[in-house]
């Protein structure tokens, strides 16, 4: 059965524990995924049937959700030249309405995600359409799985926060429903991670985010959302999505922040971009919060933590955890065709 999922190349794959293709899902002409985001669906797992076991049947979903980025550019010296006639005019009318028609679409589908459905007998049963193609939205940048729940970061500072809800009587068929909307104005979302515990079933027990911002030049309103203040534009935001309130800001990289990984001790691990290229070591999240001096009303902001020596400016970062369970760990940094392992 499916064990690991890799995204890039206009297409997503399914790989079995013996790197055999499962399944593979192409995406839509001029895009590639941007990132992808696997969870279990609360409240679809149910066993029915007898009380043996034999009479039980496990009923457990399991998603895979997808968005979409822009590959597409048009070619820059395809309406160079002048027409010389009205045929050429008319010609190059035609040619430049179908390009806008294609931006248009591809922005259409940038906002989009797609979301697969499969049991526990690993087959794929059905394909949920998201309603994500509203004008007051932004492109989809990050997704997220926090505790079964769909997290989607947006271009607009946007972040969506879903859950399953049954939509047929017998509950084998899924869709989603909006809980929670909050915005970052003036921002996109760079980078997402669930932390606030040591381990994922810590995790499970809370409902905070690290949430990294990249400014814009634009900035647009979500009208629904609840707006969270930006007070640094590069900072690492922690917010409780169940309160709609920001905890603590980490300020200390002097580029957007791309990568966000939660520590075995419950500590953060960023990664900055190109112009910062370094990657710090934050307190666990628990001890952050009880640096609050001035209040439980109060942010905590810090802007001072230790760097590591390696492995410096990259692309994505692995928290590699010790298969024992000790606080020991190891961190996989990938750059180019090159992984570090510090």
């Amino acid at each position: 059965g499916p064990s690991f999922i890799t995204a890039g190349d206009g297409a997503i794959c399914i790989w079995s524990e013996d790197a055999n293709p499962v399944m593979q899902f192409g995406s839509y002409p001029g895009t590639s995924p941007a990132s992808i985001a696997v969870g279990t669906i609360i409240g679809a797992a149910a066993t029915t049937g007898g009380d043996d076991e034999q009479g039980r049947v496990d009923n457990t979903k399991y998603y895979l959700a997808a968005c979409l980025r822009i590959t597409r550019e048009a070619d820059p010296n395809r309406f160079r030249l002048v027409p010389q006639n009205e045929a050429e005019r008319r010609r190059r009318e035609a040619d430049l309405a179908q390009e806008q028609m294609i931006q248009n679409q591809l922005l259409i589908v940038s906002r989009f995600v797609k979301v697969w459905c499969y049991d526990a007998t690993n087959q794929l049963r059905d394909e949920i359409t998201p309603p994500d193609l509203e004008e007051t939205t932004g492109s989809v940048t990050k997704l997220l799985d926090m505790n079964g729940q769909l997290v989607c970061g947006d271009s607009w500072g946007g972040i969506r926060i879903y859950d399953w809800v049954p939509s047929s009587s017998s509950g084998t068929e899924v869709s989603r429903r909006q809980c929670a909307l909050f915005q970052f104005r003036g921002s996109s979302i760079a980078c997402m991670e669930q932390v606030g515990g040591k381990n994922k079933e810590e995790c499970h027990n809370h409902h905070l985010l690290a949430v990294s911002i990249q400014p814009e030049q634009q900035s647009h309103i979500l009208p629904l959302a609840h707006s969270l203040g930006v007070t640094r534009p590069r900072g690492v935001y922690v917010i409780d999505a169940k309160e709609a309130t920001i905890k603590a800001v980490l300020d200390a990289h002097s580029d957007t922040v791309r990568c966000i990984r939660s520590l075995p001790d419950g500590g953060i691990l960023t990664a900055g971009g190109k112009m910062d290229a370094t990657v710090r070591v934050w307190d666990p999240v628990a001890t952050l919060l009880c640096d609050d001096d001035g209040g439980s009303d109060d942010v905590v902001v810090k802007e001072e933590t230790s760097i590591l020596k390696q492995p410096g400016y990259v692309f994505d970062l692995k928290v590699l955890p010790d298969s024992n369970g000790s606080n020991v760990y190891a961190i996989a940094g990938a750059r180019y065709n090159v992984i570090k392992i510090v």
